[in-house]
């Protein structure tokens, strides 16, 4: 409990903190920052493909995950990583109230709409997690992560195509996630049997 004390005064401290130490950024600065981190994410997925072993491959995933969690935004920022610290403490409402905070200050950011898709896949509201998992892959059809979660979803209510469908489709961004082929060849078999 302490962690999320000490996260959401971090939370609250943080825009009069950011609004006092740094100027106002362009809007032709954010766009060029847009631009250079699109590119960086396409090496990187590129990279991602061509990657020899699972463990180049799992060494790429992280950058790209790292890549996606950095908003651009301090305060924003700040919002996301109090929210991480609640989402492990199992502090799902406010972890909830503060991604809702992230996706309303910058709707454009995939890893808001995608924390805030892990966390009502962990509450149980699939409808919401889902609804956010569009929203994430309208902005990053390459998310692999809310690909995975689009499957899990599927598995849970028992559509079992469309889990294979989604993960299929998780693989095919990212080669490297060997628990979603094994996963695959379980439903495949699970299909088989059922006919």
């Amino acid at each position: 409990m302490r962690a999320l004390i000490v996260a959401a005064s971090l939370v609250l401290a943080g825009p009069a903190l950011v609004a006092a130490s740094e100027p106002e950024t362009s809007a032709e600065q954010t766009a060029a920052d847009s631009d250079i981190k699109a590119a960086r994410l396409d090496g990187l997925f590129a990279e991602l493909q061509a990657a020899q072993t699972p463990a180049q491959g799992k060494a790429i995933e992280r950058r790209i995950l790292l890549e996606w969690l950095r908003s651009g935004d301090k305060t924003v920022d700040t919002m996301m990583t109090a929210a991480v610290v609640a989402m492990d403490m199992h502090a799902f409402r406010p972890a909830i109230e503060l991604l809702d905070k992230v996706v309303a200050e910058k709707p454009d950011y995939v890893e808001g709409w995608n924390k805030r898709a892990t966390v009502y896949y962990y509450m149980g509201q699939y409808d919401r997690s889902l609804a956010d998992i569009e929203k994430t892959l309208a902005i990053e059809p390459r998310h692999f992560g809310a690909l995975a979660g689009l499957g899990m979803i599927m598995q849970d209510v028992g559509n079992v195509p469309g889990a294979i469908a989604a993960f299929e489709r998780a693989v095919a961004v990212n080669p490297s996630l060997e628990n979603l082929k094994a996963a695959i060849g379980q439903l495949k078999a699970r299909i088989g049997r059922d006919i």
